[in-house]
């Protein structure tokens, strides 16, 4: 059974690059092996003996060898003692060896093609796969990994909790289809290597658009750090927008009557910082996931903020009785982490604090949603380094401009004018980056179909 789309596409390939126009991958036949079928060595790499200096021999461990065509982690390099090296060990690398993360959970089932010049070796977490090159193409082999994927790799590891191994006999029974020659033209390594190329192209034609889709999504994150500090250089085409807002919604408003002073985010009439009780989440308080509850039940479960997800910073529901009153603080404040405080987020209902994470409340004369924008605004341009950790001492010091009032609206009424032009900025952006986040997964799902259901055609008609 073949995958026509697949056949399609490569000939469509075929007929724009003029490789291989002599192959019809229709007719290619498939035999079923082994990885054992096909090794010349398939071992782990021993526990090295480390150098305090650097050598010619470098050390490449598990977390450095990141999986796909020649990816590594160099930025912490280790070194082998030199007087520890032995020539003959085939265990040194050689190019074009197929490195297979063995051990741990979140690493197992990583494959790497390791293709670098120099002197290295691997340790005892990493398998090294050797072929024999005149039969079979190393990175053949590594599209076959890739099909079968990294999470099903790791599955196939035994062992509790973060302490898994995949081990050798495993990775030796399984079974993948090699092609067969199909004339004197297009033999089996020729053919392999046809296949290689195929979805080498495929793969730099989609990581080049998730690339440039990334790119694309980072010009509207600069977009939106400028908007406030757009708007407070006057910038003139902002100034109007805002101008044109307001009349469409028949408020007259003249920016040449606004006048901002700085004052401390701690001050009276602009934020207080109150103190919730940090709820310690261990597995005395079990955390739901939002989307496993069902209406009726939601309302009986407060949004935990922390440091541990990035959107809108919640990681989880508490159901209230799990609670007391003092870890639960009301709608309308503005929250933010320790661990990363360079957003703040404003939370429309209460929530559940922990001990990575705070809150400040807008006085009755100042509006949340502005001092939400101009407070990541000022530190982000205070260029404040985040890994010290910025809490409520911080933001107490913090110095943000606030509108005076003016002969028609008062400071807080201009601030909800200007948070609603801000936030009519912020929501385009993100609906913008939420379609460029939806097609960088188009792309990395169309890279991993075309892969599995190559592979899977060749399985199946080995198979018949």
């Amino acid at each position: 059974m073949r995958d026509e789309e697949i056949i399609e596409r490569f000939e469509k390939w075929q007929v724009e690059t003029g490789k291989y126009t002599g192959l019809d991958l229709s007719k290619v036949e498939y035999e079923e092996t082994t990885i054992d079928g096909i090794q010349e060595v398939l071992q782990k790499g021993k526990t090295p003996k480390y150098s305090e200096e650097p050598t010619k021999v470098t050390v490449i461990k598990s977390g450095q060898a990141r999986g796909g065509n020649n990816n590594f982690d160099f930025q912490k390099r280790q070194y082998l003692r030199e007087d520890k090296i032995d020539l003959k060990d085939h265990r040194n690398l050689h190019k074009k060896d197929l490195l297979i993360n063995t051990t741990g959970k979140g690493t197992a089932g990583r494959v790497t093609l390791f293709n670098l010049d120099g002197d290295f070796v691997v340790d005892s977490h990493v398998a090294i796969l050797r072929l024999n090159k005149a039969k079979y193409l190393p990175d053949y082999i590594l599209n076959y990994f890739l099909s079968i994927g990294f999470s099903n790799l790791e599955s196939m590891a035994t062992g509790q909790g973060g302490q898994v191994e995949l081990g050798i006999g495993t990775l030796k029974s399984l079974k993948l289809g090699i092609p067969k020659d199909y004339n004197a033209e297009f033999d089996s390594l020729t053919i392999q290597k046809a296949i290689a190329e195929y979805l080498g192209y495929v793969t730099e034609y989609d990581e080049g658009e998730t690339a440039r889709m990334k790119r694309v999504s980072g010009l509207w994150d600069e977009m939106r750090s400028a908007i406030v500090n757009s708007f407070f250089d006057r910038d003139s085409d902002f100034a109007t927008r805002l101008e044109e807002r307001l009349k469409s919604k028949g408020l007259d408003f003249d920016l040449n009557d606004l006048e901002f002073e700085y004052r401390e985010m701690n001050q009276e009439n602009i934020a207080s910082f109150p103190t919730f009780t940090s709820s310690k989440t261990s597995e005395a308080i079990k955390i739901e996931a939002y989307e496993e509850l069902s209406k009726e039940n939601q309302k009986e479960y407060i949004p935990i903020a922390s440091a541990t997800k990035y959107n809108n910073q919640i990681s989880g529901y508490v159901h209230k009785s799990k609670l007391k009153a003092s870890h639960i603080t009301p709608k309308g404040v503005v929250s933010w982490t320790r661990i990363n405080p360079s957003q703040f987020y404003f939370q429309d209902e209460p929530i559940c604090t922990t001990d990575d994470s705070y809150v400040f409340v807008a006085s009755p004369k100042s509006y949340a949603k502005y001092l939400q924008r101009v407070t990541e605004n000022e530190m982000a341009d205070l260029g404040y380094d985040w890994t010290k950790k910025a809490g409520p001492t911080i933001l107490k010091k913090l110095e943000v401009p606030i509108p005076k009032d003016t002969k028609s609206y008062s400071s807080r009424e201009i601030q909800v004018f200007i948070s609603d032009f801000f936030e009519s900025y912020y929501n385009h952006i993100v609906k913008q980056q939420y379609h460029l986040d939806r097609l960088v997964g188009f792309y990395q799902e169309h890279l991993d179909a075309t892969i599995v259901k190559t592979f899977e055609g060749m399985k199946n008609q080995a198979n018949d």
